[in-house]
């Protein structure tokens, strides 16, 4: 991992649906801007910047993730979906906090940012993904 990488993509966190990956290589990346923002003392304007971006970015990609699931029957969509408004109402506080001089992005939120989406990817998502999986090999088996 590069020294500035705060959080790097791992093909463990690869769910195997090229569209998703990207999108969550392109979180990862904002995450290690943001960090790289705050660390350096950056302007207020440019970790508002960031962080509105990550949360935009955020949004759009729980979408796409969302209709996969849903275009694909995943039984527990419902549980997923909530995992992802606690992240994206997380994001709108740290926000609304920094821009109110509440608070920064703090180590504490970075680690957050970092052990969450670990988590996610590798546990909640790659069910997601082993679902589909077992589902298609299913398909192939019956036709």
């Amino acid at each position: 991992m590069k020294d500035e990488e705060f959080l790097a993509w791992k093909e463990d966190y690869s769910v195997y649906y090229t569209t998703l990956d990207e999108q969550h290589k392109k979180i990862l990346n904002l995450i290690n801007i943001l960090r790289r923002s705050n660390e350096i003392g950056k302007q207020k304007q440019a970790v508002l910047y960031t962080l509105a971006e990550l949360s935009k970015y955020v949004k759009e990609h729980f979408l796409t993730e969302e209709e996969y699931m849903r275009a694909n029957r995943y039984p527990d969509l419902d549980k997923h979906m909530e995992e992802h408004h606690f992240f994206t109402e997380r994001l709108r506080v740290l926000a609304e906090d920094v821009r109110n001089n509440r608070g920064d992005p703090d180590q504490k939120f970075l680690l957050f940012l970092r052990q969450w989406f670990g988590n996610h990817i590798l546990n909640v998502d790659k069910e997601y993904a082993r679902f589909i999986d077992r589902e298609e090999r299913r398909k192939i088996k019956s036709d």
